[in-house]
């Protein structure tokens, strides 16, 4: 449990530095806003308030590691909140209302306010940020495998008729092309319920050599919209295994994804999903776990009471 808890943390913790340091700003901003002098008893009170927050959002972010927008969006809406709650309770003292009757409206409405408002802020926010993203984007990544190269070669090459951990390439069709379906987990947002969620994407072989491979990846989101991917691999013998190089063109991919994507640390994810399998080792990907959050988990017990979780 230590090792895959602290497995969560390394993979997460570009997401995890990012919505400490929003929260840190929302509470900078609140302090800030507060006239007059900063006092020591309102830095205590910032400080306490950062830490019952990043406590909060830490373990959301480690029970639900599969979502990484929730974390992201609540994060935004909390630093709104702060930058605004924090001035109006110090006005509000400095108005005459007693501490004792803000503290109990803070503990009754604050779980609440945060629960619900901070999502819908944050999740408005974070829509238009994906709206001003470019939905084209170059990457580079770099992967040192513990493997010889014919057995890299053989887990990670972009290749047909070949089975992953959590996916699978069909044969060569008349077209030049083979499909890659990728499986993942789902829980149903009513019940709970798992069920496995299947994407298809279409390969086509561009190039392909003793130690390279390029194929285009295309797939269908909106009518005749499709994401398309230039995706080219370069296998390297090492004194240690095999250095994978993976270059990608990408177009059409929603800005928000591809952002998401880097806090999350995904395609790291996806090699010690296929190393781990390969080993036989216990799955410690984060991409084996079921796509849920503590939005949609909060949303069953409120309104459907527990949710009956199983595969389906």
């Amino acid at each position: 449990m230590a090792s895959e808890l602290g497995y969560r943390i390394c993979r997460l913790r570009r997401l995890i530095g990012v919505c400490l340091g929003l929260l840190a700003v929302g509470v900078a901003l609140g302090l800030w806003f507060v006239p007059g002098e900063m006092t020591a008893l309102q830095f205590v009170c910032g400080a306490g308030l950062f830490s019952i927050f990043a406590m909060a959002h830490l373990g959301m972010i480690l029970i639900w590691p599969a979502d990484p927008g929730g974390p992201l969006a609540y994060a935004i809406g909390t630093l709104v909140l702060l930058s605004v709650a924090l001035p109006a309770g110090a006005h509000q003292l400095a108005t005459g209302t007693g501490a004792a009757t803000l503290l109990v409206i803070g503990v009754i409405f604050g779980p609440l306010i945060w629960l619900s408002g901070a999502v819908l802020i944050g999740s408005r926010t974070i829509w238009l940020i994906s709206k001003a993203l470019p939905t084209k984007q170059q990457q580079v990544r770099v992967f040192d495998l513990p493997l010889g190269l014919p057995r890299a070669m053989g887990l990670f090459a972009m290749d047909p008729n070949k089975r992953r951990a959590l996916s699978m390439h069909g044969p060569v069709g008349p077209d030049g092309c083979f499909e890659g379906t990728a499986m993942r987990l789902v829980a149903d947002p009513k019940t709970g319920v798992l069920r496995e969620q299947h994407t298809v994407v279409t390969y086509r072989t561009l190039a392909s050599d003793a130690a390279t491979r390029s194929v285009l990846i295309t797939r269908p989101v909106q009518g005749t919209q499709l994401i398309t991917v230039v995706f080219h691999q370069q296998f390297e013998k090492t004194p240690k295994g095999t250095r994978l190089t993976e270059r990608l063109d990408i177009t059409g991919v929603p800005g928000l994804t591809l952002l998401l994507g880097l806090l999350w640390d995904g395609p790291a994810d996806w090699v010690t999903a296929e190393l781990d399998a390969d080993a036989g080792r216990a799955p410690r990907a984060i991409c084996h776990l079921p796509m849920d959050s503590m939005i949609l988990a909060m949303t069953r017990l409120l309104k459907w009471g527990n949710p009956q979780t199983g595969q389906g």
